[in-house]
C-alpha cells in the first residue's frame, strides 16, 4: 500500500501498487562460445521457471532455475549454481557458487539451428 493523503476517493487514502517484472525469453538452444564451444544448453520456459539440459561431448546434466527480468539463476547442484545475464541472443555467466562459478565471463549464443556447430 502506498499512502496518498490527497486521494479524493476511498476511505483508506492509499493505493495498491503492483510491480510486474517480465522474464527474458530463454527458451531454445544456446551454443557455447570460446572455451564453452563444446557446450550446448537446451532450455524450456514456463513464465519465470526455466528447465533444460546442458550437453558436452555426449554427456548431459539437468539444469533448472528462475528468471528474474534478464537474469537466470540456476538451482544449486553439487557443482554449484550459475547466474546468467541475458541480452538479446547472448547469455553471459556473471556469477554463481561452487566450482562451476569459475566459468564467469563465458557466454552462450541462441541459435535457430537444430544443433550447435551446424
Amino acid at each position: 500500500m502506498l499512502p496518498v493523503p490527497d486521494k479524493k476517493v476511498g476511505i483508506e487514502k492509499s493505493s495498491k501498487v503492483h510491480l510486474w517484472v517480465v522474464p527474458a525469453k530463454v527458451q531454445g538452444l544456446w551454443c557455447g562460445n570460446g572455451p564453452f564451444h563444446e557446450f550446448s544448453l537446451q532450455l524450456t520456459q514456463r513464465h519465470q521457471v526455466a528447465e533444460g539440459t546442458i550437453h558436452r561431448r555426449g554427456r548431459e546434466r539437468p539444469v533448472s532455475g528462475r528468471i528474474e527480468g534478464a537474469t537466470l539463476r540456476t538451482s544449486e547442484t553439487k557443482q554449484g549454481s550459475l547466474v546468467l545475464e541475458i541480452a538479446g541472443d547472448q547469455m553471459r555467466v556473471t556469477g554463481g557458487t561452487g566450482p562451476i562459478a569459475l566459468t564467469r565471463g563465458q557466454s552462450f549464443t541462441r541459435t535457430q539451428a537444430d544443433r550447435c556447430g551446424a
